[in-house]
């Protein structure tokens, strides 16, 4: 018998459950969502899966740079870049936007469709959770696989403009109730005096010990605290009332919260983001495309974008200064295009610095560019990174034009005085840190597998389950853990000179840990990106599990006892020290006309 290949939405469930209980099928889920899968699992068999292993992450790594020139390519063709640059497929993070996954979901169906069938199998069947993926590869394979279920996506449509039309009126009526409150409460909309600014995202954890410590700038104020140059902090938008209290306790008092108009406001709220798709590369991907429209119609985030960029150019009007130098994160965040495209528009006196604070994944394409791109992108005059490492990846990934300099890791300098405890002791209670992302489905999806995995366990071994700060632990209902998982409540510092081992996925903890001397695990899921930071590193000593064997891959490394104190490891190479010179250089030099 012939292999057949069919492809269900999975809200069909019950219906391949019925029609295929008892024959001879493997599935494979397309999807990110942990609830939906372990329903799958349940009422399909988690036996006859079709084990993916890493091919999602090989798709990713294959297909990277063909959907990075498609996307520059796109760009090219935007009549209206402002509104380009304020969108989250321009921004094309795979924490923000799923377009980047869709489209390796569809490789892998690709990979599959012409790849070598299994021959223990009569069906494989697909589930896909998008519906617009659903219709897209309906009408780009309807020829090569059978489809069953429902095709059209207007029911999703309409749900997800209701959403739009709601969340448009609840940004205006709140974004205006602010408007009111600056004008007849506010009075620190006058003039801006300095010359030195720093942006920055304001945290609870700034104002611990009752005194305001900045964990992203306050090195760089320690190296010029006894110099002529003084730094002005500017907030970001949608800082909480308390924030801005205990801000303006400690000197932080320009909020671009107070640079927002009623003019602003409506520009914003009655904007809307189309792509012109007339080439026809674009017209092939036209139904993610419209997706991708009705996200973002969907979602206030657009609109934000948009009023960081009016707020921008209200406060830069107001600088007194006619050479200033602004500061700010660089992640490639539409806001951080907001402000270049307002700076090149209304001060271009202003010289903007972008420091690279983290690390830099090449799965986290907010970071690279396509071909030609770096033509069109608003960046800012100079690029800071914290190391040679990322130095030349940025480099060498669409940034070659733009002057950079490597100033030091001002966030990991905690690193270079790390003392590890002895094996001993390490040993003799072996406690393993597993560092959760800040994706909130690869978190569930973690969890659960920990859980399932090491429900008991017998010997000397503790697992601490550390969130990533962008994670509402509450929103987990962990319940009962037992007695070998606790949760963590410090900070990653804490850890690292006392855990035997570190297990991880996207996040920086796996190269902290790794620079540390800790062993580590990368834990990889069949169906969500694995945005590492090691992931172009390949001459470090790093194991990997999936959630068929963590398990087993765990229990193998703390039996092994490994150690990477024979391992040359150059911490300077990732994380470099603060180079003082350099920032001195860069914040002095007046601007090249």
């Amino acid at each position: 018998m012939q292999l057949k290949i069919i492809v269900f939405h999975a809200r069909d469930i019950f219906k391949i459950k019925k029609s295929f209980g008892e024959k001879n099928f493997s599935w494979i889920y397309l999807g990110k969502k942990t609830k939906q899968l372990e329903r799958i699992n349940y009422w399909l068999g988690a036996e006859k899966s079709f084990f993916l292993d890493d091919l999602l992450q090989k798709k990713a790594y294959e297909n990277r740079q063909t959907f990075l020139d498609f996307i520059s390519n796109l760009g090219f063709h935007q009549n209206n870049q402002l509104s380009w640059w304020a969108s989250n497929i321009s921004y094309r993070n795979p924490l923000t936007n799923d377009l980047y996954l869709l489209f390796c979901y569809e490789c892998i169906f690709k990979e599959i469709l012409s790849g070598e069938k299994p021959n223990n199998t009569s069906f494989i069947i697909f589930i896909v959770e998008d519906q617009w993926l659903y219709k897209h590869l309906f009408e780009k394979y309807r020829d090569a696989a059978e489809f069953s279920g429902r095709k059209s996506v207007l029911p999703e449509l309409i749900k997800l403009m209701a959403r739009g039309f709601f969340s448009r009126a609840y940004f205006f009526l709140t974004a205006t109730f602010k408007c009111l409150i600056n004008t007849f409460c506010l009075s620190d909309k006058n003039t801006v005096e300095g010359n030195h600014f720093i942006i920055s995202w304001i945290e609870d954890s700034f104002f611990n010990d009752q005194k305001y410590d900045n964990k992203y700038f306050n090195k760089i104020e320690e190296v010029f605290n006894d110099e002529r140059i003084k730094f002005s902090y500017i907030t970001t938008l949608s800082v909480s009332r308390k924030l801005k209290s205990l801000c303006k306790k400690h000197g932080v008092n320009i909020f671009l919260d107070n640079y927002i108009n009623l003019i602003s406001v409506a520009r914003a709220a009655f904007s809307t983001f189309r792509i012109s798709k007339s080439n026809g590369e674009f017209f092939s991907y036209k139904t993610l495309l419209n997706r991708e429209e009705v996200y973002e119609f969907s979602k206030s985030s657009f609109l934000l974008n948009l009023l960081y960029y009016y707020a921008f150019n209200n406060l830069l009007s107001r600088f007194t200064s006619k050479q200033i130098k602004i500061i700010y994160l660089f992640e490639n965040q539409p806001w951080e295009k907001m402000l270049c495209l307002a700076v090149k528009g209304k001060r271009a006196g202003a010289e903007l610095i972008g420091y690279q604070h983290s690390t830099v994944p090449t799965l986290l394409l907010n970071y690279f560019l396509g071909k030609r791109e770096e033509e069109i992108i608003p960046k800012p005059n100079i690029l800071v990174t914290n190391s040679d490492y990322n130095l030349d990846l940025l480099k060498n990934s669409g940034y070659g034009k733009l002057p950079m300099h490597n100033g030091g890791a001002l966030r990991y300098e905690y690193l270079f005085h790390i003392k590890r405890k002895s094996d001993s002791e390490i040993n003799a209670v072996k406690k393993v840190l597993i560092a959760l992302p800040s994706s909130v489905e690869l978190t569930k999806e973690m969890i659960t597998v920990l859980l399932t995995s090491f429900s008991s366990l017998n010997g000397n071994i503790r697992f601490i389950v550390k969130f990533h700060p962008d994670i509402q632990m509450n929103s987990f209902k962990l319940g009962v853990l037992p007695e070998h998982i606790s949760v963590a409540r410090e900070k990653i510092s804490h850890y690292l000179p006392e855990i035997s081992l570190a297990v991880y996925s996207s996040s920086t903890v796996g190269l902290e840990a790794l620079l540390a001397g800790v062993p580590v695990i990368k834990y990889y899921s069949e169906h969500l990106l694995d945005l590492d930071p090691l992931d172009a590193v390949s001459d470090l000593p790093v194991l990997k599990c999936s959630g068929k064997n963590i398990r087993d891959q765990i229990l193998l490394a703390l039996g092994k006892n490994y150690s990477f104190a024979e391992t040359e490891i150059d911490l300077k190479r990732y994380f470099a020290p603060i180079d003082v010179e350099t920032w001195k250089n860069i914040l002095t030099t007046k601007k090249a006309s």
